[in-house]
This record gives C-alpha cells, sequence and structure tokens, in this order.
C-alpha cells in the first residue's frame, strides 16, 4: 500500500461550480490560468520552503534554455527563490505572453503533503492570471455542509 497525501487549497471550477480538468490549464476566466508546478524535483528546498505556502503570490520569469525556447521558471513573490517550472504543455501560452508585454503572476493555488497537513510538501499548483485580474477564490463545501466563505483576491503583480 502507498503513502496518504493530503491535498488543500484551491480548484478551478466552472460557472456551475463544478471542477475543470486540471490538464486542461484552464479557469472560467481565458485570461487565467491554473498548473502543476513542473520540475520540483530539482528543488526539494524551495518547495518546503514558506514563501510557497498556500495563497503566496508566485513572480513568472522566461528564461533562455538550448532545449526549449519557452521555458517559462516560477518564483517566490520577490523573485528570490525558484520553486519550478511552468510545464511545457502551457509554457508555449505564458511564455508568448510574457514576451508580447503582459504582465503574469500568480499565487500558490493548491499544495499535496506526505502523510497529513503538516507533513512534507511534495507538490505545488499555482494560478497565473495578468496584472491587475480581480480573481475571486470561493470556497465549497462538500454536500450537506455548510458552504464556506468567498475570498477575493487581487493578482500580485508581476516582478
Amino acid at each position: 500500500m502507498g503513502d496518504t497525501i493530503w491535498c488543500g487549497g484551491y480548484a478551478p471550477v466552472d460557472e456551475q461550480g463544478l471542477r475543470l480538468s486540471e490538464a486542461e490549464h484552464r479557469t472560467s476566466d481565458p485570461r487565467v490560468f491554473c498548473c502543476q508546478v513542473a520540475g520540483t524535483h530539482h528543488r526539494p528546498s524551495s518547495l518546503t520552503d514558506a514563501r510557497f505556502d498556500l495563497g503566496s503570490p508566485i513572480a513568472l520569469r522566461t528564461e533562455a534554455s538550448p532545449f526549449d525556447g519557452y521555458t517559462v521558471g516560477i518564483w517566490d513573490g520577490s523573485g528570490t527563490l525558484q520553486v519550478g517550472y511552468v510545464p511545457p504543455t502551457l509554457a508555449r501560452t505564458v511564455s508568448g505572453l510574457l514576451r508580447s508585454g503582459t504582465e503574469l503572476g500568480g499565487q500558490v493555488l493548491r499544495e499535496f503533503r506526505l502523510g497529513s497537513p503538516d507533513g512534507e510538501r511534495s507538490a505545488l499548483h499555482v494560478l497565473i492570471a495578468p496584472e491587475g485580474a480581480g480573481v475571486e477564490l470561493v470556497v465549497h463545501a462538500p454536500a450537506g455542509e455548510a458552504r464556506g466563505g468567498r475570498r477575493r483576491a487581487r493578482r500580485p503583480a508581476a516582478r
């Protein structure tokens, strides 16, 4: 039997509250994307750093790569610690937007931890949005429970 993986945070849903496929990287706003952070195994100490706790701002930077002309790094909000990359299936889109002058940033949307909410963080998902996009994060309670609150967040400024 494998390890227990705990997941906490937000998931993208459509206007009817139905969860959107993570493989599509889309949200109900065509300007806003979500994705799992790729390449975190190269930076395990960054993955567990408090600068990547739920809701923390992120910065995005295009990078020169001999393997891929669309590489986009994911950094903490201050731009001092890199945790990984936008996955290749979304990198071309995000890289194109950044190179065209669109200011993008975002925040940590969801985390996965080994064993419990206090376990070692093993993966992150982030929300990517343009500067000034009003992103509304809504907490949906399971069926039969009282509905959670709403949290409105302005997407942090890109760095």
